[in-house]
């Protein structure tokens, strides 16, 4: 059981990547892009 759990758990302990996942960059542009406000602009609202 300790060999099945153990990548995932390594990973986690040392926060590395996940293979084949996101990249630190991509993950980062993609955290950024969360925390934009959505609000309309004021070409959008048709001002």
């Amino acid at each position: 059981m300790l060999f099945i759990a153990a990548p995932p758990l390594v990973r986690s302990i040392f926060r590395l990547p996940t293979p084949g996942g996101p990249t630190r960059a991509e993950r980062h542009a993609a955290r950024r892009r969360a925390a934009r406000p959505t609000t309309p602009t004021t070409q959008e609202a048709g001002a």
